[in-house]
């Protein structure tokens, strides 16, 4: 039982480092609170309901892209209209990862 723990919470200590590096990066709003406790319930909230964690970014930043905090790591949701755009540019537009 304490391996699994143990192991449980480096999990998420390397998908908060992982997010930490990446949103100096991007720039973006976060879902949940803003700190690393904030980071792992929201990461678990998003496991067990990820419809209506996903609702609650949508309600919270309309029509703008914010970070969704994971277990997998931190997930960039877009709106229709940045698809679109993405979808539409040349990789010189976008550049997300130096």
């Amino acid at each position: 039982m304490l391996v699994e723990v143990v192991l449980a919470f480096s999990a998420l200590y390397i998908s908060y480092s992982l997010y930490h590096r990446r949103h100096r990066q991007l720039d973006l709003p976060r879902l949940g609170p803003p700190t690393i406790f904030g980071y792992i319930w929201t990461a678990i909230r998003f496991t067990f309901k990820p419809h209506e964690v996903t609702k609650e970014g949508r309600s919270q930043f309309p029509g703008r892209p914010y970070i969704l905090p994971s277990f997998c790591g931190p997930l960039v949701i877009l709106s229709g209209d940045d698809m679109e755009l993405l979808r539409t540019s040349n990789d010189s537009v976008v550049r997300l990862l130096d």
